[in-house]
């Protein structure tokens, strides 16, 4: 006789709701106990001897569909908790919190909407003035109304109803803008004029009076207290070289020993980028490249070119100029001439090809110091006249102050000067920044302020930057 066990868990369709998961699940869970109910029929009429391992395989499937279905479960709570914090973040009402301190976007679209109606609702309560204010409110009486004047000045107030109020005092104002001067020159300002001060750091040579200096020679952004002289090539003519690439030493002429060397010059019609060299001749067809930089020439024939510091040249040796271009050839003479030639950039100790043959023209600028100098600026204007000026020197050198060096100021353009004690303030390496507090009381009355520096004695002074205050 045959026996049957019937499934009575099969799971119908519509159990789960409809949720995808949840549907592969019940089917899984179907298929499971089905698969149990085979092999319990089996079993039950000994068919074979398999029945026992089917009953366990069936029994392990029916475990695992029930953990599938509680992780379907969780991911589910999950995925609703999700949807339910995303609403909350969307659509919690004004001053319901979110999170601790945290509100929703339509928290803030309505504080927003709120503030931007107080803000229409003060700019309408705003009076117009038009029907307020007569001309009569304009003035500078009790209870008036200011009127700035032409160039952004306010008029003279009386502040003789002003109590309890003591006036700045002299040291104070001085203080500040003494402060405000040294830190302005500290920094590198260029040509630079604020209220009651001026900092010029020599970019340019507009801020000196040219025709009242002498012996001060202007050099890339400083002055020093010298005169300049030059030695040039020998050879004439121009043309392009043959060659590009090549480093000529111009051996026409030699620099002199011990000069001090501010300036590099090159000859050329056509604008290019050029580095100028110092180069040492050490021996016959030996060189040795002692000073290098890069400058860009505009093709208008001869230019100089300043030195980022100058070169004192050694006592001996034998030392000349030379110039390479990269990637183009050099403009060379057309008349012939000792020459030193390099493949490539020189640089280092090399060896050159000597020959008499075309060369790169160059020409150096040398500095000779003045047994003394001046260095005087253009007029800065003052509001009214002072009785003080502060002069602070951004200098090099190892002169002595108030005796190689020296500073002087003028309150009537110039007419008379008053010298001042110059102190030292501090030092950054071997630049040093000096001041002299000047009375100027004594001179004529006057608006039109001027600084003058000497140098004396022989002794080289460098100027950085001077920064006058008042």
């Amino acid at each position: 006789m045959t026996a049957y066990l019937r499934n009575p868990q099969t799971v119908p369709d519509d159990s789960v709701g409809g949720s995808s998961v949840r549907e592969g699940v019940a089917e899984q869970n179907n298929v499971a106990i089905n698969d149990l109910f085979t092999a319990l029929n089996a079993h039950a009429n000994n068919e074979d001897g398999r029945s026992h391992v089917e009953i366990d395989e069936a029994l392990d499937a029916i475990g695992d569909v029930s953990s599938a279905a509680t992780a379907a479960q969780t991911a589910q709570a999950a995925a609703e908790a999700a949807r339910d914090k995303a609403s909350e973040w969307a659509e919690n009402p004004e001053n319901v919190a979110v999170e601790s301190g945290a509100y929703s976007a339509k928290h803030h679209a309505l504080k927003a909407a709120t503030s931007a109606l107080a803000a229409q609702d003060a700019a309408s309560s705003i009076p117009d003035m038009s029907d307020v204010l007569t001309t009569g409110d304009v003035g500078t009486d009790v209870g008036d109304i200011i009127a700035v004047q032409a160039g952004g000045k306010l008029p003279p107030l009386d502040a003789s109803d002003l109590t309890g109020i003591d006036a700045v005092p002299e040291w104070l104002i001085q203080s500040t803008n003494r402060n405000t001067m040294e830190r302005l020159a500290r920094l590198g300002m260029s040509l630079y004029a604020l209220p009651g001060m001026m900092v010029d750091e020599f970019e340019d040579e507009s801020g000196v009076d040219l025709g009242a200096s002498s012996n001060f020679s202007y050099v890339g952004d400083y002055y020093i207290s010298a005169t300049e002289t030059q030695d040039a090539s020998t050879a004439t003519g121009e043309r392009d070289d043959s060659i590009v690439g090549r480093t000529h030493v111009d051996r026409t002429y030699a620099i002199d020993n011990g000069a001090t060397v501010s300036k590099l010059g090159y000859y050329s019609t056509i604008a290019r980028t050029i580095k100028l060299k110092v180069v040492q001749r050490t021996d016959a067809g030996a060189y040795t490249v002692v000073r290098d930089e890069e400058f860009s020439h505009t093709g208008s024939g001869w230019e100089d070119f300043a030195l980022s510091s100058p070169y004192t040249v050694p006592a001996s040796g034998t030392f000349h100029a030379g110039a390479y271009a990269d990637g183009v050839a050099l403009m060379v003479s057309t008349s012939t001439g000792l020459r030193a030639v390099y493949t490539g950039d020189a640089t280092g100790s090399v060896s050159m090809a000597e020959a008499t043959d075309i060369v790169a023209r160059t020409r150096v600028t040398y500095l000779v110091t003045s047994a003394s100098a001046t260095l005087q600026s253009a007029a800065s204007s003052a509001d009214t006249a002072p009785s003080t000026i502060r002069v602070l020197v951004r200098h090099d050198g190892s002169g002595t102050l108030n005796t190689d060096l020296n500073a002087y100021a003028s309150r009537n353009g110039g007419t008379d000067f008053t010298e001042g004690t110059l102190a030292a303030k501090w030092s950054e390496g071997d630049t040093h920044y000096s001041e002299a507090v000047i009375d100027v009381s004594g001179q004529p009355s006057g608006t039109s302020l001027k600084w003058k520096i000497s140098q004396g004695n022989g002794v080289t002074a460098t100027i950085h930057a001077i920064a006058m205050n008042w």
